[in-house]
């Protein structure tokens, strides 16, 4: 059985493993899981499906999903996740790009919007 908030929290504390060694692509790249994680868990919870959806994708899935609901917090991921500064260029095939293409600040800025997308979802950060 799927469980997308222990899988967000599995990913987020990965990624700042990964990240503690320099492997910036890599931890990147299980943020942006971490995060699709965390909105799917949001989205379970308000008993909508959102299985095969992946960032960016799943944001749109959102947005429509929310639709008419007067939740600020929902609102607010999907515009932390979207935004130019985050995900926006996150992809499922990141896996398969050359090593380096994440740097330090790609890095440092998806670190803080998962954070802050994790504290407005009321998710709560093992690291």
């Amino acid at each position: 059985m799927d469980d997308f908030s222990d899988a967000a929290l599995r990913h987020y504390n990965d990624a700042h493993l990964l990240a503690g060694t320099n492997r910036f692509d890599n931890a990147s790249h299980l943020l942006g899981i971490a995060a699709e994680c965390a909105l799917k868990a949001r989205m379970k919870l308000e008993g909508l499906n959102s299985a095969h959806v992946h960032l960016p994708d799943i944001v749109r899935s959102y947005r429509v999903a929310m639709k008419g609901r007067q939740r600020a917090a929902l609102n607010e991921a999907a515009d932390l996740v979207d935004g130019a500064d985050s995900f926006s260029t996150w992809d499922i095939a990141d896996r398969y790009r050359t090593t380096g293409h994440v740097t330090e600040v790609i890095w440092e800025q998806r670190r803080r919007k998962t954070g802050v997308l994790f504290a407005a979802l009321g998710m709560r950060k093992k690291t």
